[in-house]
């Protein structure tokens, strides 16, 4: 929590030092990117969704150079809002949870059921865009775009370790947060190939991959070697590889 409270610390600080026309520009983009998901259906993760999307503000198609990466811009707008909408849900969740506690109702989760349920609500969130997201794995997997992408994640499970609870500060920390990181994107993958009702066949997946988080935290606890752990991950990450390199020929 101390990490969040200095960031948010450190933004209302920055604030103080943002001129009219920064307060402006910043509003003007957010406004068009808002407006820009509508487009995303007929345009995909492109300069032209943005283009559309100032249009419905009132402004000019070429207010789309306000984002000199393009799309890309767009999907991490997605990604972020999204991320925050989870971390409300979840701290949600943790406040009835503890009122129930002292009403003797049963209380607290256990962890893994927790995760489990964040990682599904995360997902259901693509799914309102799920045609076109296979084209946004395969910009954000572009060299450029992967430092903010892997950044993203690590924001999505931090943000989910930390409404369970942990306090751990060790090597611990992040093994916990990589093997999450794993869990969720092999899903995601999996989820853009799957035809079944309710996307349960992707639930029924994750459910298995939840038990990676369950071994390796026992792994840890017990000292063994990190080897098969990291071994699992970049099974995991060949997995994503390989389907991303399949839906990257339609990224602008």
């Amino acid at each position: 929590m101390c990490q969040k409270a200095e960031s948010q610390a450190g933004g209302s600080e920055a604030g103080d030092h943002v001129s009219d026309g920064e307060e402006m520009e910043y509003e003007t983009r957010l406004r068009i990117l808002r407006s820009s998901m509508a487009f995303v259906h007929q345009h995909g993760w492109t300069v032209d969704t943005l283009a559309a999307g100032a249009e419905v503000e009132g402004l000019p198609g070429v207010a789309h150079g306000l984002f000199p990466r393009g799309g890309v811009e767009l999907i991490y707008h997605f990604y972020t809002d999204c991320n925050k909408q989870l971390a409300m849900q979840l701290a949600e969740r943790v406040a009835r949870e503890k009122e129930s506690e002292q009403t003797n109702t049963p209380g607290k989760s256990k962890i893994t059921p927790f995760i489990r349920d964040a990682v599904e609500a995360r997902l259901r969130m693509i799914i309102p865009y799920i045609d076109r997201w296979p084209q946004a794995m395969g910009i954000l997997a572009l060299p450029p775009n992967a430092p903010q992408a892997l950044k993203n994640l690590g924001d999505l499970t931090d943000e989910i370790w930390y409404y369970t609870g942990d306090t751990s500060t060790d090597f611990n920390w992040y093994t916990k947060r990589a093997t999450l990181g794993v869990v969720y994107k092999t899903t995601e993958v999996f989820m853009m190939q799957d035809k079944s009702d309710d996307y349960q066949n992707t639930w029924d997946f994750l459910d298995r991959r939840m038990g990676d988080i369950t071994r390796v935290g026992k792994l840890v606890r017990n000292g063994q070697e990190m080897t098969s752990v990291l071994g699992e991950a970049c099974k995991g990450f060949t997995i994503i590889g390989r389907n991303i390199l399949g839906a990257n020929s339609g990224a602008k």
